[in-house]
């Protein structure tokens, strides 16, 4: 199928695509429903996202320390963006690379590689922080980025890690408050 392929290749498949997919298959040939449908979905997403209100303060304190980008698996960049706006982290990011806008998802180099170009720097300048262990450890480790394993909605660490075959993360951080430790 269609969307086996995309993920197998760990291309993005972008939302709108998604949905014009699904007004096809229901025989529907007016282009204004995907859209629709993109916009009240996303809308929709961006209004259930949930914020914590001590990263903002943490990025602050950050900013001020290191250069801090965004490389997201997420298949609406507009909304990725207001995620962050509404948050108030949009501002202290840069570049933010979404994998909407670029076509490839981690694990794939190429995503990982944009960020690097972007920042002028080499993987091993780089920590990069993510949930997945396949996506993001596996993915940032293989061109030679440092790694944190983010666990905060990891219901079972040592299980999943038992379960995963990659490569170990460089460190583990239940909260990105941990990150300062790490640069500390």
């Amino acid at each position: 199928s269609i969307r086996e392929t995309w993920y197998s290749e760990h291309r993005e498949r972008p939302t709108i695509e998604r949905f014009r997919s699904f007004a096809e298959r229901v025989g529907v040939g007016d282009p204004i429903m995907a859209d629709t449908l993109t916009r009240v979905h996303m809308d929709e997403v961006g209004a259930n996202a949930t914020y914590l209100a001590h990263h903002a303060p943490l990025f602050d304190r950050l900013k001020s320390r290191v250069r801090l980008a965004v490389c997201s698996n997420f298949s609406h960049g507009e909304t990725a963006r207001a995620v962050l706006r509404n948050a108030a982290l949009l501002e202290h990011f840069d570049p933010i690379v979404i994998s909407d806008e670029v076509g490839i998802r981690k694990p794939r180099a190429e995503i990982f590689d944009t960020v690097l170009d972007r920042l002028e720097l080499a993987p091993a300048q780089v920590l990069h922080i993510g949930d997945n262990l396949s996506a993001d450890v596996a993915g940032a480790a293989q061109i030679g980025m440092r790694t944190a394993w983010l666990t905060r909605r990891v219901r079972d660490p040592e299980a999943a890690l038992r379960a995963y075959e990659g490569p170990a993360p460089d460190h583990v951080i239940e909260d990105l408050t941990g990150i300062e430790r790490l640069l500390d």
